[in-house]
């Protein structure tokens, strides 16, 4: 079974930073008893600011969900593989597929999620979920 929660933005209207969909990022992990696992962020869809600042600025917005940046980890792939849910989020979607395809992360993330691993994505995050990224937008 797949537990894939794609959001289309990081904000809605004047809200805060994932004000609207927090809600549903903590029923989507509640669903598949993920609240209390590693939660891996790939952050490399930022391009406006270092990967440990975005991470950071994702766990303020989440509160007491324990999110881990994947830069963090000596090994990407070790990181998904211990993972208990993966959230990618937005920014530039062509930068993030160049670090997925370079870190050789799109088929294990696939694997992954496809045995049940939950996955949260929004804006680019979201975009990479398609078979292709050629109408994202």
């Amino acid at each position: 079974m797949h537990h894939i929660l794609m959001l289309s933005s990081s904000r809605m209207g004047e809200e805060a930073y994932l004000e609207h969909a927090t809600p549903m990022i903590y029923s989507h992990l509640a669903e598949t008893n993920s609240l209390k696992t590693p939660v891996v962020f790939i952050p490399y869809a930022g391009v406006t600011m270092s990967y440990d600042n975005y991470t950071d600025k994702v766990q303020a917005a989440l509160g007491d969900i324990h999110i881990t940046g994947i830069h963090e980890y000596n090994d990407a792939q070790t990181a998904i593989e211990q993972a208990g849910a993966v959230m990618i989020g937005g920014g530039n979607t062509f930068r993030l597929l160049e670090q997925l395809y370079q870190q050789d992360l799109i088929a294990l993330i696939q694997r992954r999620v496809n045995n049940g691993l939950p996955y949260i994505g929004w804006s680019a995050g979201s975009n990479i979920c398609g078979a292709t990224i050629r109408t994202t937008n």
